[in-house]
């Protein structure tokens, strides 16, 4: 029987093969990295919807701590210490009316209410419906937040603010404040977040207290059983959910530092695999279009292989006449930027980073949340030409309290300038501790006169007398350096940099004083502030006011 001939094959068709058998595995890894790049980019959106959680819970703080704040000064009436509650009723009501608040009420400690700016004084009142929380008030001596409750005497769904009312050291009374849930729907709405993300406020028990679609159904009830799980066991974080209305989500939440409260943002999963399959989509169009070029390419270029081969000849015939053959090396391209690819896509996934955000002690961001801040933030000042303002403020005659009155008294001090520094800036601006008795500002859509107005405002009010138990402390001022944006810098370095400097600049011309950072002066604070920058920052200030 005849031996069978091997099938021989020209260069077109082994070429073909080989295209087939180099694109379609580059399409199988090209596919992989672009769902490992999507993972990536969703890792990144939830890290970034983490750091809204923690500014939205930012501004809840804010807001009710104006409230907190407000109550506190209202709890120090000599009508209350006397007893004089017919008084402090009255007091209470033309308080309500700068406080943003619905109502306040006075209760003792079994929650037995006896005032309420609803209802004339001497009316028959009956037990609050924060007596949870005015138990809790009585038991600590602290200021607490309510979950969600209905009042009884509005017999409507509230949130409460309560302070104790202290005679001496016993505390004698709950004075409390009731916030509305719709005002807090309108902090949400002015997050300015995507329209088909979901944006929820819940208790300490996960129940709804606002939320920015829906709420009229959901006041009041429960979240979901997984996300409300993972809010009891940590203070912020991610998962995959559904909402109670069976919307697949991600929930990224974030816990209030000021009360129990969670903020939620939850983004729908079809819209993040919507995005997915589009590239997906994309991949295997252009490889379509790719493979048919390159099929079309390799048939051409298969002809003139065929063509170079019969060129071997000559080097084959001087191979046997044992003459020089000088066989010239080939190089693969493709090779290298494979290579490349994944060298960057290892790029990608090695960048991580888990940083601390808030200062213990007072509350506050700290300075890496405020760097982040100011870089978002020039972002925007440079896309719409907006200006911003970083006032560096330093205390004057702290550290003379600390080795008077000891480290516990500077903390409780610390905290009242934190506070002062809170009720003084707008809702949309930002307060950070950097460090030991050093805060900055953020002044944000802001002009050099607004940003003096501003400064001259803080250097006052922190050189106000501060009152701390039965010591009073007089001799603490401020010291206040402003770096505008673009004048003093266009980066964050520089312009922390020329702030700090400006903030010597007016320690060094006396006490209660504040300067506008130049580009022109060098932020080196490491010498000695010249004399001649001082005389000039004693003008400016006069000047600014």
């Amino acid at each position: 029987m005849p031996l069978s001939r091997p099938v021989k094959h020209g260069a077109r068709y082994r070429l073909t093969w080989l295209v087939m058998a180099c694109v379609l595995p580059m399409l199988a890894l090209i596919t992989f990295i672009v769902i490992d790049q999507y993972r990536h980019d969703r890792e990144q959106l939830i890290q970034k919807s983490v750091l809204t959680t923690r500014a939205m819970a930012l501004t809840i703080d804010k807001d009710l701590g104006g409230v907190e704040t407000g109550l506190h000064a209202l709890a120090n009436s000599q009508y209350l210490k006397t007893g004089n509650l017919r008084a402090f009723h009255q007091q209470a009501k033309e308080v309500l009316r700068h406080l943003d608040a619905g109502n306040i009420y006075l209760t003792d400690a079994n929650g037995q209410q006896l005032i309420h700016t609803e209802r004339p004084y001497g009316a028959d009142l009956p037990v609050t419906g924060s007596l949870v929380t005015v138990r809790k008030v009585f038991a600590s001596g602290d200021s607490a937040v309510s979950d969600l409750f209905i009042g009884a005497i509005v017999r409507r769904p509230l949130v409460a603010v309560v302070v104790p009312a202290k005679r001496g050291d016993k505390v004698a009374y709950a004075l409390g404040a009731t916030v509305y849930p719709e005002r807090l729907s309108a902090t949400l709405a002015r997050q300015g977040l995507p329209p088909d993300w979901i944006a929820a406020i819940y208790d300490g028990g996960g129940h709804f207290i606002t939320r920015n679609r829906d709420i009229d159904k959901l006041l009041g009830k429960r979240g979901s059983a997984g996300l409300r799980e993972k809010m009891a066991s940590t203070r912020e974080g991610s998962l995959e959910n559904r909402t109670i209305d069976g919307t697949p989500v991600i929930a990224i939440f974030s816990r209030s530092t000021r009360s129990d409260w969670t903020i939620a943002i939850g983004i729908p999963k079809a819209k993040l695999n919507a995005e997915l399959w589009r590239r997906v989509a994309l991949i295997a169009i252009v490889t379509f279009f790719i493979l048919l070029g390159t099929l079309a390419l390799a048939w051409n270029l298969g002809g003139k292989i065929a063509r170079a081969i019969h060129a071997l000849i000559g080097p084959a015939l001087a191979l046997g006449r044992n003459e020089q053959v000088i066989v010239q090396p080939s190089y693969l391209k493709e090779t290298d930027e494979v290579g490349k690819a994944i060298e960057r896509a290892a790029d990608i996934l090695a960048h991580t980073r888990h940083q601390a955000y808030h200062d213990p002690l007072t509350g506050l961001p700290n300075r890496t949340l405020f760097n982040e801040i100011i870089a978002q933030q020039l972002a925007l000042c440079r896309r719409y030409g907006d200006s911003m303002a970083i006032l560096y403020i330093d205390l004057d005659g702290f550290k003379s309290v600390n080795d008077t009155h000891g480290h516990a008294v500077g903390d409780l001090l610390l905290l009242q300038v934190a506070a002062r520094l809170e009720l003084e800036v707008r809702r949309s601006d930002l307060v950070s501790r950097l460090g030991g008795d050093e805060f900055a500002t953020l002044l944000m859509n802001t002009d050099r006169s607004g940003a003096a107005t501003v400064a001259e405002k803080l250097v006052e009010v922190l050189s106000a007398p501060y009152q701390i138990g039965s010591i009073s402390l007089t001799h603490i001022s401020a010291s206040i350096g402003v770096a505008m944006y673009p004048e003093a810098g266009k980066d964050i370095e520089t312009l922390l940099q020329r702030a700090d400097y400006a903030m010597y600049l007016a320690k060094a011309a006396g006490k209660r004083h504040y300067a506008f950072a130049e580009a022109e002066i060098r932020p080196d604070v490491s010498d000695e502030v010249p004399e001649q920058d001082a005389a000039q920052l004693a003008h400016t200030d006069k000047s600014a006011y």
